[in-house]
């Protein structure tokens, strides 16, 4: 499945993420997501089917595609009521626990759950592509004096 993706994200974009970009991360997730939903087994049910009983229902995108998106807002967070609601991202796949959708931005990754397709002509924009930040664990990229907090390992005494 991951490789199917990846030529699709080949093939759409017309472009070749080097092997480091955040994008491969991302690909391996929603490919795991898309079997679990979508694999049929000997018994002629999917993982999901045999959980929950029923099949999945929620609309899909493409894999990297460039949607609008509603972010969610804190009461801190109040936007001007004349600037526009509604942001650019790639879709990058959906969390398991909420069915939020997963939105890539040139600042990290956001979740929400309003999302707008956009035209065809505009469905795969390299330049988002290439700004992509932020992986499955650290969805914000660390500033420059951002410091990594260790903690010993426990010391055990007999």
């Amino acid at each position: 499945m991951a490789s199917t993706l990846n030529d699709q994200l080949i093939a759409n974009y017309g472009w070749t993420p080097p092997t480091k970009h955040p994008i491969y991360s991302w690909l391996i997730n929603h490919s795991s997501f898309l079997l679990t939903r979508f694999q049929v087994g000997v018994d002629g049910k999917t993982a999901w089917q045999r959980l929950k009983g029923k099949q999945y229902r929620k609309p899909l995108l493409m894999f990297a595609e460039h949607v609008l998106y509603l972010p969610v807002l804190t009461t801190e967070q109040k936007k001007n009521k004349l600037a526009p609601k509604w942001e650019d991202g790639l879709f990058l796949g959906m969390k398991d626990s909420s069915q939020e959708y997963f939105i890539g931005t040139q600042d990290g990754v956001v979740r929400c759950t309003s999302i707008r397709r956009v035209v065809e002509s505009e469905k795969f924009k390299l330049s988002m592509l290439e700004e992509l930040e932020g992986v499955p664990l650290q969805m914000s990229p660390m500033a420059e004096g951002d410091i990594i907090q260790s903690h010993p390992a426990p010391v055990v005494i007999p």
